[in-house]
């Protein structure tokens, strides 16, 4: 969903709450993203009996990811890549 949106996704799950703020989505309540603020993500999140997200707060922005229902791909390397000019030849 995140991608479809074009929203920035890292590896971990995290988008920054504000890039979502700025869809032209709306709420299942039928409330524009845009009308709400960063105190009310925390708010929602706070109040969310069953715990369905996580905020991270990183280099003085807040980031959300759902904690459950969500896969994601992720493709990592245990060993970095290396140009041609470091094999032997």
């Amino acid at each position: 969903m995140a991608s479809e949106l074009n929203l920035n996704m890292r590896n971990d799950g995290y988008v920054k709450v504000q890039d979502l703020l700025k869809l032209n989505l709306k709420t299942f309540a039928n409330v524009p993203l845009r009308s709400h603020t960063v105190d009310d993500v925390k708010e929602a999140v706070r109040n969310d009996n069953k715990q369905r997200f996580g905020l991270l707060e990183e280099n003085g922005e807040l980031l959300i990811r759902a904690n459950q229902g969500h896969t994601v791909k992720v493709i990592q390397r245990e060993e970095p890549l290396v140009g041609t000019s470091s094999l032997p030849l």
